[in-house]
């Protein structure tokens, strides 16, 4: 295993379980309405019930999305990325697409939360 793909592997799999950890918490609604941290929308500062139900769906959503953050992290580490600096320069970047996806979703439900 060479020192890129370890290094790659090791920071997909930690980002994963962090966002699983943060996502947690949100999903069992024991993170009231705060100024630092869950789903922060115009649309879940309406009221407790909107924060509770924007910031659960937004942690299940993570949730879902951390999974693949972690299959590539472990992948990874089998991989020779050294010798290809492409799909290194993929990988390294590559989370921020599973990080957004969940961010995005969170932001649709709002929008139909708010029209409830």
């Amino acid at each position: 295993m060479d020192t890129v793909s370890m290094t790659i592997g090791v920071s997909w799999t930690v980002a994963g379980l962090i966002i699983i950890g943060l996502a947690i918490p949100l999903v069992l609604r024991r993170i009231g309405p705060n100024n630092l941290y869950g789903i922060r929308l115009s649309q879940s500062l309406q009221s407790e019930d909107a924060w509770y139900a924007i910031n659960s769906f937004g942690g299940k959503r993570m949730i879902v999305w951390a999974a693949p953050i972690l299959l590539v992290g472990f992948a990874t580490f089998f991989l020779r990325l050294k010798a290809n600096t492409g799909l290194s320069l993929v990988l390294g970047f590559g989370p921020l697409i599973f990080v957004l996806m969940p961010a995005f979703e969170s932001w649709c439900f709002a929008q139909k939360f708010q029209s409830r």
